[in-house]
């Protein structure tokens, strides 16, 4: 057995659910500790772009390739797998930021990454639910190597792996104490009745992570927003790829709906935790009508749903991954990239909860940094 027999992990996202799996397949007990249903929980409103396009560090770079690998031999092994795609992404953008899309191009194709520019005629070609007369006067990027998850199915796989695995699953009424002692973790207080003991414990709440390690004096900086995530089914053929517009980001879904996101959108987010998060209508319809702009046919849409929930930033938009230094035993995972990133992540984190041994990938997202 190894030196960890028993591993807490607090939070029920993609992070949480994946590291729990990792740890469980490598014969440890986990003990899984949620709130029933948390609508900060990001996974469940996450657009969901599997990618490595954004300009960042090598390493983080590396981190992603990494991770896209792990959803494809994920996508082999599990086949079919209509929640998980790898049929490619095409983006453009306006005269004003078309200048930093060239640069990025410029720089994923000198990586071997496998950008190229595609002219409106072979864009449609490529993706025939693209509207050929909306395109007139763009050159848009196309990397067939990029995809989608839908994360709500992506999450039930990992349940199911772990409820397989003779996981526990604990509810939070609240949000727990961590227990320490003689600068070691020792465990989760659920409430008054309920301590879960722990030879080491994973925060990967999302947005509520920074808040769990003020507790043991911990400073996470976070720049957490809150996001609109909307799905509805299209009158007209479902695109296969990922479509980053201008204005607006298209994906499919395996449920034949459509995943739309808008940042100008997020902006008209109002509420609060307390209260509760709102939206126009006229905002949703205004999302609904910038995608059909891009469609072939302008399509109508129907069973329009909306999602809000908080989007964990870290401060310097960098994941933090990794043993907190100043009490033993406890780590955190805590990313905005967590759909992409969480295959490689958990992989990582639990070999190093597991084996002991720090993992040179990690290196530069490690809590630590933000000590004072």
């Amino acid at each position: 057995m190894p030196a960890v027999q028993k591993v807490v992990v607090v939070g029920a996202g993609v992070l949480g659910l994946s590291v729990a799996a990792k740890v469980a397949d490598r014969g440890a007990q986990v003990v899984l500790a949620a709130p029933p249903l948390d609508y900060r929980t990001a996974s469940l409103r996450s657009y969901s772009w599997l990618n490595a396009f954004g300009a960042a560090p090598e390493s983080y770079r590396r981190l992603r390739l990494l991770s896209l690998e792990r959803y494809r031999a994920i996508a082999a092994e599990s086949s079919p797998t209509p929640w998980l795609k790898f049929d490619g992404a095409l983006t453009w953008r306006d005269a004003d930021k078309l200048e930093s899309l060239q640069a990025r191009a410029a720089e994923l194709a000198r990586s071997g990454y496998g950008a190229a520019w595609f002219d409106a005629d072979q864009a449609v070609q490529a993706e025939p639910a693209l509207d050929r007369a909306a395109l007139d006067g763009y050159d848009l990027v196309h990397v067939p190597r990029e995809g989608w998850v839908d994360l709500p199915e992506y999450l039930h796989q990992l349940r199911r792996r772990l409820v397989a695995r003779g996981a526990q699953f604990v509810t939070l009424p609240q949000a727990p104490t961590l227990r320490v002692a003689g600068a070691k973790i020792t465990g989760v207080q659920v409430d008054a009745r309920t301590f879960l003991d722990a030879d080491a414990v994973v925060l990967a709440a999302g947005a509520g992570t920074p808040d769990l390690l003020r507790q043991v004096g911990v400073n996470l900086p976070a720049q957490t927003n809150t996001a609109l995530l909307v799905t509805a089914r299209s009158s007209a053929a479902a695109p296969k790829a990922v479509l980053r517009a201008p204005d607006i980001a298209i994906r499919p879904r395996a449920d034949g709906t459509l995943s739309l996101h808008a940042e100008w959108a997020d902006a008209q987010v109002t509420g609060s935790d307390e209260q509760g998060w709102h939206v126009a209508p006229d905002v949703v319809t205004a999302v609904t009508e910038a995608a059909a702009r891009w469609l072939a046919g302008n399509p109508a849409f129907t069973d329009v749903q909306t999602g809000i929930g908080h989007r964990p930033i870290p401060g310097d938009h960098r994941a933090v991954v990794g043993e907190v230094g100043s009490v033993g035993g406890l780590s955190v995972a805590f990313s905005h990239s967590a759909a992409t990133l969480a295959p490689i992540l958990s992989e990582l984190l639990a070999g190093e909860i597991l084996d002991g041994t720090r993992s040179p990938l990690l290196a530069d997202f490690r809590p630590g940094r933000f000590a004072a």
